[in-house]
């Protein structure tokens, strides 16, 4: 057990201390009382239970009563169904349940459903809840068929053909010359064969080359739109980038990233919610068009073996897909797309051409939670404000109006993002296997990597970088990166339970703050989303409870204690009647 409270008194022996307590058919023997060690907590303390020892978790009540909250996490794992049973410890001394106590617990800091008619979650019913919000079906697919059909193409025990960047070199081409790219992004399409289109430059800075595709709808961006895409490059995205995540590769030997403006990324709509993809980055175009001998990446004849980032373009008579896009508005958000596209770009050169071992490609939640990080970053560079500084809606209004334009464009959707988890943290996590590229996902891991940025010891840029540069990918990748499995799981549940108590509980522990972000404060500002979305069910004395969580999931789990006569609560959590997965974590908040 650990926490920022230390368990009071003797271990609790459950015999006739429990009133109608039937242990599960696979529980200990009787006769063998099992135990466990006491739960007593002041108000903000908190206690966290792991793995089997969760099995029997002893709360015992504050003089006067207190509201707890049990926070249940599941770290590395499949999901699970979990019981929950709840048994009041019941004083021999004191009287019967007062009813001057019923309305115990008024004004109390969550709103809680009542059990009964409390919804339960599942992915299905997630999904179904979540606002629809600009989509991201291009972007999954190109990472699937990356891989797909890139991962046979790389052999393990080659060398890797191309070096990484060493400096800068001259640029061939200049403003009005035209460039042959593949656009294509379809299926059969990889390597085999492409659709090529004949570009032209529109500017050429030290860090880019700005390419306009000549079948764009007329009213879309002009040549001061791409000179100033192509300066904000140089002296903002890019150098901002490498910081953070490292150096590119120059595969074409300019050092440049070429901006493709093309109406094939406005071409690829989700039919289903109407969301699209505003850019994406390849890695087609990383592998070499002609055989390396001995190298590590095989023959893609249909590469552009050059670093191209794909961009959305206005498109203001809905000409490509039937959306009206005005100039202006896909203007706002290029900035972001840019940096976001150009995290994944630097990950995947530098495992694709860094040193021998480098596994291929990152999971799809990690690389993305890498490029909405890099969003944050941005907007932490425009506005002026920092990491670190609890930033909430009043503060945003203090910093002026280059902060609060700064927010619109580059951070509000990693909130809008987080927000949709919030409202099914059972059915979704940071890492959930079963919707890697879902913006519930992509919520969760965004806001689980600044929650680690802000936790480790030393620069978030080494920490950041170190999740681009290590071999492994994944669970594995981050845990490596903040001391270990079990440190990650204990991470993992800390962050859970600051979810949901920071900023509503005083006195808590610092891990169980968010150290960047009022997210009350700024769900509240934003239109349409509830300061608090989380669901919070109670549990009461006597009551069976079944959660279904995923891995890296939580379920919240409300109950009183002192109020009716009783000197605590016991819980027990079960799997299949048997103890919890190791990977479970239980913390214990005493909320008032």
């Amino acid at each position: 057990m650990s926490g920022s409270a230390i368990a009071r008194g003797a271990v609790i022996i459950l015999v006739a201390t429990t009133a109608g307590c039937e242990r599960s058919p696979s529980a200990p023997d009787p006769d063998v009382s099992p135990s466990c060690e006491p739960v007593l907590l002041d108000a903000g303390e908190s206690a966290m239970v792991r793995g089997g020892d969760a099995r029997l978790i002893c709360v015992l009540a504050p003089p006067g009563g207190g509201e707890h909250i049990a926070v249940v996490t599941l770290g590395r794992t499949k999901p699970v169904e979990l019981t929950v049973l709840r048994e009041d410890i019941v004083s021999l001394s004191e009287g019967p349940f007062s009813e001057s106590l019923r309305g115990a617990g008024a004004g109390r800091a969550f709103e809680v459903e009542d059990a009964a008619t409390a919804e339960t979650f599942d992915s299905e019913a997630a999904s179904a809840h979540a606002p629809h919000h600009s989509g991201w079906s291009l972007h999954a697919r190109v990472r699937k068929l990356e891989r797909a059909q890139l991962t046979p193409r790389i052999d393990p025990a080659g060398v890797a053909p191309l070096g990484m960047r060493t400096g800068p070199r001259s640029a061939t081409l200049t403003e009005g010359d035209v460039l042959t790219l593949n656009v294509s992004t379809e299926l059969e399409q990889t390597c085999e064969d492409g659709t090529y289109r004949v570009g032209r430059v529109e500017a050429v800075s030290e860090r880019a080359i700005v390419v306009s595709d000549p079948l764009n709808p007329d009213g879309g961006f002009g040549a001061e739109d791409f000179h100033g895409f192509a300066a904000a490059f140089d002296t903002l995205v890019a150098p901002l980038a490498e910081e953070y995540f490292g150096e590119p590769t120059d595969l074409d030997g300019n050092g440049r990233v070429i901006l493709l403006f093309t109406r094939e990324v406005n071409r690829h709509v989700d039919e289903m919610s109407g969301g699209f993809s505003p850019g994406f980055f390849f890695a087609r175009d990383l592998f070499p068009r002609t055989p390396v001998p001995g190298g590590r990446l095989g023959a893609c004849p249909h590469s552009n073996e050059a670093e191209v980032l794909y961009l959305l373009v206005p498109d203001p008579e809905g000409e490509i897909d039937g959306i009206v896009r005005e100039r202006e508005a896909v203007e706002r958000i290029m900035l972001s797309v840019l940096i976001h596209e150009y995290q994944h770009l630097i990950n995947a050169g530098r495992r694709l051409h860094g040193p021998q071992g480098r596994e291929w490609p990152e999971r799809v939640w990690l690389d993305e939670a890498l490029s909405h990080m890099a969003e944050e970053l941005l907007f932490y560079r425009a506005s002026g404000l920092e990491p670190g500084g609890n930033i909430g809606f009043p503060a945003l209004q203090a910093a002026g109006p280059q902060a609060l334009e700064a927010f619109e464009r580059h951070q509000r959707f990693n909130l809008v993002r987080f927000h949709q988890f919030l409202q099914a943290p059972g059915a979704n996590s940071p890492f959930n296997p079963e919707a890697e590229d879902a913006l519930a996902t992509r919520g969760a891991a965004w806001s689980f990597l600044r929650y680690a940025a802000d936790r480790v010891d030393g620069p978030e840029a080494s920490f950041l970088g170190s999740l681009v540069e290590s071999p492994i990918t994944g669970f594995d990748n981050l845990a490596s990166a903040v001391g270990g499995v079990e440190t990650l799981q204990d991470w993992l549940g800390d962050w859970h339970t600051a979810n949901l108590v920071d900023e509503r509980i005083g006195g808590i522990a610092q891990h169980h703050r968010h150290a960047s972000w009022n997210f009350p404060s700024l769900f509240e500002a934003l239109r349409n989303l509830s300061p608090q979305p989380l669901p919070v069910v109670s549990i009461n004395p006597g009551e069976e409870q079944v959660h279904r969580i995923t891995g890296g999931g939580s379920a919240y789990l409300f109950f009183l204690l002192g109020f009716r006569g009783d000197e605590g609560s016991i819980l027990e959590f079960t799997q299949s009647g048997a103890n919890p997965p190791e990977a479970l974590r239980v913390s214990i908040v005493r909320t008032r």
